[in-house]
């Protein structure tokens, strides 16, 4: 499968170090990847950054991003021109910033359904997210419905898994669409 070019980790593909170390030396060719929540950020984040340059299209679902996550996907994936990061926890709005000040092809930058929180612990307006994000040249997608039926099952008190299996497969940049 060397010629591979979209592939999607779902919550059950839980492999070694090496073995994701091997996988994606073969994916030379992989242009679109999409990780779930439950894969281990390390071993497919560093295996697929240092194998797969031709990737340009990196979608993220379920994490708890931080300012060492957002830094390594600078780092790893210089050339991404789309990057989702569906139903994300991002602990502050500052720390997104230098993906798109430093992805310099990013077109889109999809954050939709994510949740915004600040070191306080509140929720932050959506209307300061917009705020933040309107001088990008990248295209900025976000979830600025405070009703959003979407983002309500999303971040119930429970996180299902059963939700992810669904909503895997869905997305608002088209190159993400199985």
């Amino acid at each position: 499968m060397p010629n591979i070019r979209k592939l999607a980790l779902p919550q059950w593909c839980h492999l070694s170090e090496n073995s994701y170390q091997f996988a994606f030396r073969q994916w030379k060719n992989l242009q679109t990847l999409i990780i779930d929540a439950s894969l281990t950020w390390t071993h497919t984040i560093q295996a697929s950054g240092e194998s797969c340059i031709n990737l340009t299209n990196l979608k993220i679902m379920g994490w708890r991003l931080t300012e060492v996550k957002v830094e390594e996907i600078v780092r790893l994936f210089p050339n991404l021109k789309n990057l989702s990061l569906r139903i994300c926890d991002i602990i502050d709005i500052r720390k997104v910033l230098p993906l798109i000040t430093s992805l310099e092809n990013l077109t889109i930058l999809n954050l939709s359904h994510c949740r915004f929180i600040q070191r306080c612990g509140y929720t932050i307006c959506s209307r300061e997210l917009e705020t933040i994000l309107l001088e990008s040249e990248a295209l900025i997608m976000s979830c600025l419905n405070v009703d959003c039926k979407f983002c309500e099952k999303a971040y119930g008190i429970v996180r299902l898994h059963a939700f992810f299996k669904k909503n895997w497969r869905n997305d608002e940049i088209e190159e993400f669409e199985f």
